[in-house]
C-alpha cells in the first residue's frame, strides 16, 4: 500500500508531497485503517451457521471508482493540512470515507463448446508442407477450438503446431477476441514459407501466417476488405461503353 501511495504521489507533478511528509501521513493513518479493515474482515470471515454473513462481490470497475474517490479525499485532506502552519494534523474523515470490505477476485470464465458441434476442415499446403486445419464452432458459428494436423505425424513441427493450436483454443474459450489473435499471428515469417495450394491465398510467409489469414477471411466480418483487399470482390462501377459507338445502357 505504501508503494501504491508513492506511485500516486509521483503522478501529482508539482503538487506531490515530499517523501518524508508522505510517509509521516501514511504512518499516521495506516494503523487506524488497518485495524478497522482487519476487524471488519474478521467479522465477515466468521462462520457461525446462520449468523455467518456473505460478502457481495461487486464489479472491478465499481471498486476502482470507490478507490479513486478515497484517494481524492485523502489527497484533499493532506493538501489542506499542509497549507496550515505547524505539523500536519490528523483530520477526521471517517464520516466521509466508507470501508471497503470486498476482496477483488479474478474469476475468468471459460465458454465451453457443446458436446456436439459443427466444424470446418480445411486442407492446406505451404511450400510443399501439407496439413489439415479443423475449426470447431459454437452454436452461433464463431470459432472455439483449433486443431492442426501435419502430414508428418510424430515430427517436432507437428507436435509444436498441435500444442500451439491448443493454446489458441483456450484463448478463444476464455474470451480473447479473434481479431486480436489474427492480427498478432499474421505476417509471422519463418520456414517453411512460399507458394500455397490455395488460389485465394497464393503465398504465405509461414504456416502460422497462412492459418490466421484463412481464419480471418473465414470468421472475422469485414476482414477481407480491411486486411486482404485483393481478395475482396470488385465493386460494380457501371457498364463499359461498347466499342461500336452505340450508347451504353445506364444503370437504374
Amino acid at each position: 500500500m505504501l508503494r501504491f501511495i508513492h506511485t500516486v504521489n509521483n503522478c501529482a507533478g508539482e503538487n506531490r508531497l515530499e517523501k518524508d511528509v508522505l510517509e509521516s501521513v501514511f504512518d499516521t493513518w495506516w494503523p487506524r485503517l488497518d485495524s478497522s479493515v482487519t476487524a471488519i474482515l474478521g467479522e465477515y470471515d466468521r462462520k457461525d451457521g446462520e449468523d455467518s454473513k456473505v460478502i457481495g462481490i461487486r464489479s472491478d470497475r465499481e471498486l476502482l471508482e470507490e478507490l479513486l474517490g478515497l484517494v481524492r479525499l485523502m489527497s484533499a485532506d493532506v493538501t489542506s493540512s499542509q497549507d496550515q502552519k505547524g505539523p500536519i494534523r490528523e483530520r477526521p474523515v471517517s464520516d466521509r470515507i466508507g470501508r471497503i470490505i470486498e476482496r477483488i477476485v479474478e474469476r475468468p470464465n471459460r465458454r465451453h463448446l457443446p458436446d456436439e458441434r459443427q466444424s470446418i476442415t480445411h486442407r492446406f499446403s505451404v511450400a510443399g508442407h501439407e496439413g489439415v486445419l479443423t475449426v470447431g464452432l459454437y452454436d452461433d458459428g464463431s470459432p472455439g477450438e483449433l486443431f492442426i494436423a501435419m502430414t508428418k505425424e510424430g515430427s517436432t513441427v507437428g507436435g509444436m503446431f498441435d500444442a500451439w493450436a491448443s493454446a489458441i483454443a483456450l484463448g478463444l474459450q476464455y474470451g480473447i477476441p479473434l481479431i486480436v489473435l489474427v492480427d498478432a499471428f499474421r505476417h509471422c515469417r519463418f520456414e517453411p514459407s512460399g507458394m500455397t495450394a490455395n488460389r485465394d491465398i497464393p503465398s504465405a510467409k509461414s504456416i502460422v501466417d497462412y492459418v490466421f489469414t484463412w481464419i480471418g477471411c473465414q470468421f472475422v466480418p469485414g476482414y477481407v476488405e480491411m486486411r486482404v483487399p485483393w481478395l475482396a470482390p470488385p465493386k460494380a462501377v457501371g457498364t463499359a461503353e461498347p466499342k461500336d459507338g452505340t450508347e451504353a445502357p445506364k444503370a437504374e
